[in-house]
């Protein structure tokens, strides 16, 4: 977990407060279970939940794609974002409403900036999730992944 900004406005899936362990409530292989997440509880567009993500041993990177899975409680829309940050760059994953109509999905398969990448880039990168003005139904994150291509 990296530096929150209003870490009050976030909880686990069973309630309590997000901690230094909420990563693991993310870090399922494959992407695809609605058991465990993290979820926005109080609208305020300033507030996010910082993740650091696994570095690599990889030095020659050609590029690198944001993706997340969420789900939803019910089918009415909501509005969080999801972005991945290589210092102040930042890339939108997912901006809007993160409801799946009461099932699991993954969404988007978006370029990172920037174009050029580096073994340091790369390991520099975070994800912010939350920034929600609309918590009804609660924005939940069950995962985020940063998927990278490299030459063979």
């Amino acid at each position: 977990m990296g530096t929150h900004v209003g870490a009050a406005s976030f909880q686990d899936n069973d309630g309590t407060a997000i901690d230094a362990m909420s990563w693991q409530r993310l870090d399922e292989i494959p992407l695809n279970t609605t058991t465990d997440f993290i979820q926005q509880v109080t609208a305020k567009a300033s507030s996010y939940a910082e993740m650091t993500l696994a570095n690599t041993t990889e030095t020659c990177i050609r590029s690198a794609h944001g993706y997340i899975t969420i789900h939803s409680t019910a089918s009415q829309a909501n509005a969080a974002k999801l972005s991945i940050f290589d210092g102040t760059t930042e890339s939108i994953v997912k901006s809007g409403s993160f409801t799946a109509n009461n099932t699991l999905s993954r969404d988007a398969a978006k370029p990172l900036t920037p174009s050029t990448w580096t073994q340091a880039a790369l390991n520099g990168l975070v994800a912010r999730f939350g920034y929600a003005t609309d918590v009804a139904p609660l924005p939940i994150l069950d995962g985020v992944m940063v998927e990278f291509e490299v030459p063979q």
